[in-house]
């Protein structure tokens, strides 16, 4: 199989799934993230009261290549089992407002000591063959046929610094970023239009279907400890919402994850989630006026709302952020499941050639499979498993 230059444009899970992938064969792979470091969904905010994930918070494993990936990762000390302790509301009329210890099946998984440490690993243990440009924000594919043979792209960055040529192209930014992207294919370096069976105008119209959730994050520190809720003083977090009721989806105590220090000098730091009907309401607001809604809300949660003032008397400390695109609330739709879970865009590659790799262009994310952290790392496995079988077969 000959070497292939491979560019993959986001950090995030499914970015850090495919390129050691790809790059274990020997392919020199690139990859660039908009941001000071890789994460994506796995992104922690650094306080003077220790770290706070303002993303995902915990996740599952349910497919045995993820599972193996992450006894891995539990191996490496950079994952541990979490949320034996999480508290929801009662499901009766009867005891709707009362807390109760969650009881399912499900095995939560945290990255320690803050879930960004899983993304630094990742990055950290990418082969010699795998590159990160940090801070490197791809603004525009240029086709670039007039380069030495087989070298199709050159992508250029917001300071106009231009990266390639390169083979093939990975792009596992969130779906309305990636339609942006490939809206820029269709010209040459020159600006000449490209032959109308380009695959990347089939490729944004697939990406056209995905809709995107926004999510506001609430950072606080507290000054006094938080009481027991239902008995529970050791509680980990709440679920408060099952849908998109009410401001909060979830509530979750920071100091209580693996590898986490006690606060210096608060008594808590929590986040909380809203939800994404309330997120996507209160899109456009200041963060300061989030930040105040999103607490008020919390100090009306059941038992607190009675168990106040007590243990909301001390300084309290708030920032919220805003996640644009947080999470796919309608996928790429399926056209064939035998053919997998990218069949909808093995359609798509079909119908333009792809199979003969035309166009060295692929797509990876959340997009492609749902919002769970195991689907963008599913995805990115994927599709460099797919990748390398094009390569093999050309």
């Amino acid at each position: 199989m000959p070497v292939s230059s491979i560019a993959i444009i986001g950090a995030g899970i499914a970015g850090l799934s495919a390129a050691p992938r790809l790059a274990a064969q020997g392919h020199a792979v690139t990859i660039f993230e908009k941001a000071r470091g890789p994460g994506g969904r796995l992104a922690s905010r650094r306080t003077s009261e220790g770290p706070i994930d303002i993303g995902a918070q915990y996740f599952t494993a349910r497919d045995p290549r993820f599972q193996s990936a992450l006894e891995q990762w539990r191996a490496a000390g950079v994952v541990a089992t979490w949320g034996e302790k999480l508290l929801s509301l009662g499901k009766s009329p009867s005891d709707e407002s009362q807390w109760q210890r969650l009881r399912d099946d499900s095995t939560r998984y945290v990255a320690s000591p803050r879930m960004s440490a899983l993304s630094r690993h990742l990055s950290e243990q990418l082969p010699a063959h795998a590159s990160l440009h940090s801070e490197t924000r791809i603004t525009r594919l240029i086709a670039d046929d007039d380069t030495a043979p087989g070298k199709r792209w050159r992508l250029e960055d917001s300071d106009s610094a231009q990266h390639g040529p390169f083979d093939h192209v990975v792009i596992s930014a969130p779906a309305p970023q990636a339609r942006a992207l490939l809206s820029t294919a269709g010209t040459d370096a020159q600006g000449a239009a490209l032959a109308e069976d380009s695959l990347a105008p089939a490729l944004s119209e697939a990406l056209a279907q995905v809709e995107m959730a926004p999510t506001w994050t609430l950072m606080a520190t507290l000054e006094t400890p938080l009481p027991a809720l239902g008995g529970d003083a050791d509680w980990q977090g709440l679920l408060v919402s099952r849908g998109d009721d009410g401001p909060l989806r979830c509530v979750m105590r920071q100091h209580s994850r693996p590898g986490r220090q006690a606060p210096t000098h608060a008594r808590e730091t929590l986040s909380l989630l809203a939800t994404a009907g309330w997120s996507r309401a209160n899109l456009e607001k200041s963060p300061q006026e989030v930040a105040t809604l999103l607490w008020q809300a919390f100090e009306a949660l059941p038992e607190l709302r009675e168990l106040a003032p007590g243990w909301s008397q001390g300084k309290v400390t708030l920032a919220a952020h805003r996640w644009r695109y947080a999470h796919p609330t309608q996928t790429l739709p399926q056209t064939s499941a035998a053919a997998g879970h990218n069949a909808h865009v093995h359609n798509v590659y079909d119908q333009k050639g792809y199979g003969q790799g035309s166009s060295g262009l692929w797509l990876a994310g959340d997009a492609l499979r749902g919002p769970r952290v195991e689907d963008a790392w599913l995805s990115g496995h994927e599709v460099a498993e797919q990748l390398l079988n094009t390569l093999a077969d050309s």
